[in-house]
C-alpha cells in the first residue's frame, strides 16, 4: 500500500491518504450508503470528516478542510469547480483529467 498525496494549489493544504483498491472500495461503500439511505446521507452531510476517517483518511489531513456534501437529483447535477492544480504533468494532462472526472461525476 502506498500513500497518495493530492497536491493543493498555492496557499492550500494537500490531502494524503492510503491509495489502494481497499481504500477506494471503502470510499465507494460510504458514498453508496449515503446515496441509498437518507439517514446515512444525513450523518455524512453533518460530519463528512468522520465518514472519510472510516476510509483510512487521517483526521490530521482533514483538520483544516471544510467539506461540503451535496446530493444530485434526477433534474439537478452538481459540477464542482476545483482549485486549479496543473503542477503534475502540465496543463493538457490536467485538462484531460478534469474533463474525465467531470463527465464521470455527472452520470
Amino acid at each position: 500500500m502506498r500513500l497518495r498525496t493530492i497536491p493543493a494549489a498555492k496557499g492550500s493544504k494537500s490531502l494524503t491518504f492510503k491509495a489502494n483498491s481497499t481504500a477506494c472500495l471503502k470510499v465507494g461503500e460510504l458514498i453508496y450508503r449515503a446515496a441509498t439511505d437518507k439517514a446515512e446521507f444525513d450523518k455524512f452531510a453533518e460530519n463528512p470528516n468522520l465518514f472519510l476517517e472510516q476510509a483510512d483518511i487521517k483526521p490530521s489531513q482533514l483538520a483544516d478542510l471544510t467539506i461540503k456534501v451535496v446530493r444530485d437529483k434526477k433534474s439537478v447535477v452538481h459540477i464542482v469547480i476545483p482549485v486549479v492544480n496543473e503542477r503534475k504533468g502540465g496543463l493538457k494532462k490536467y485538462l484531460r483529467e478534469l474533463g474525465f472526472v467531470t463527465i464521470m461525476g455527472c452520470k
